[in-house]
């Protein structure tokens, strides 16, 4: 899910097809992420959005640690 994240702000439904979990599933391990406060969340309508909390990584943040940027494919992460 972190990965999924690294290049986009992402609504449930869509991190869920991502990672191929349900919405139950997904908006669960979601609560953990924001619990742990490694991601932020924005409302709009109905929909809520989902960013990576960047600062909350420290110096291993997804964006600029060596070992994130190996596990995500130039072009993005991928679905399934």
């Amino acid at each position: 899910m972190v990965l999924a994240l690294c290049d986009a702000e992402r609504c449930v439904s869509e991190l869920a097809d991502l990672v191929g979990l349900s919405l139950s599933a997904t908006s669960h391990q979601l609560r953990i992420l924001r619990d742990l406060d490694l991601v932020r969340v924005r409302k709009a309508g109905r929909q809520q959005f989902y960013a990576l909390n960047e600062p909350a990584f420290g110096f291993c943040s997804p964006r600029s640690c060596q070992a994130w940027r190996s596990l995500v494919p130039p072009d993005g992460p991928t679905r399934g």
